[in-house]
């Protein structure tokens, strides 16, 4: 009875049911993509405020994308979404069953700055960022191949480095590839 009440109410306006729903499902696309608020930020993330504070002193530089897109983009970097679901998170999760016990904790601590590095630049829009995508992708292959060969740690270690050149304007982000960590391998193949 309700559906059919719905169905009769959406026909009257002159929509098909089929359009609604179809309208129903973009709006609710859009209510999942919503940054969180502060009181269901994911305990997985770095606090929210300290990407609110990064927000805060890049506007005070001059014009910013919102708050709220900015964060989502955060979210976004950690958790993944639709087309790239493997985010930091998870990619840290594979990285920390490489490593051996007796250095866990401090690939953990690794891991958690380069990701806050990383994320507070790059969830910028991409006009302003100084971490372009391909640097993302790069970063995953290396992780990738560094998982298969051991060489966890000393990834991390030349990734920080290279994204607090980034941040410092010392390195373009187009030279951040594969090849930079791992000559020898293919990133085609």
């Amino acid at each position: 009875m309700r559906s059919r009440l719905g169905t009769q109410r959406v026909a009257s306006q002159g929509r098909s049911p089929a359009r609604s729903a179809l309208l129903v499902a973009i709006l609710l696309a859009g209510c999942a993509s919503a940054p969180p608020t502060s009181e269901d930020w994911p305990a997985s993330l770095p606090p929210r405020s300290n990407y609110e504070q990064l927000y805060a002193l890049d506007s005070a530089r001059g014009e910013v994308e919102p708050l709220e897109e900015y964060l989502t983009w955060v979210t976004r970097f950690y958790e993944g979404w639709g087309p790239f679901p493997y985010g930091w998170n998870a990619m840290s999760q594979a990285a920390l069953e490489a490593v051996p016990e007796e250095r866990y904790a401090l690939v953990v601590a690794k891991l958690d700055y380069l990701g806050q590095l990383i994320s507070g630049e790059w969830a910028k829009s991409r006009a302003r960022t100084r971490i372009p995508n391909r640097a993302i992708a790069a970063w995953a292959q290396a992780m990738n191949e560094a998982i298969e060969r051991g060489e966890v740690e000393a990834l991390l270690e030349r990734a920080i480095a290279d994204v607090e050149r980034l941040l410092a304007g010392e390195l373009e982000g187009d030279v951040v590839r594969l090849e930079r960590y791992y000559p020898d391998v293919d990133p085609e193949a």
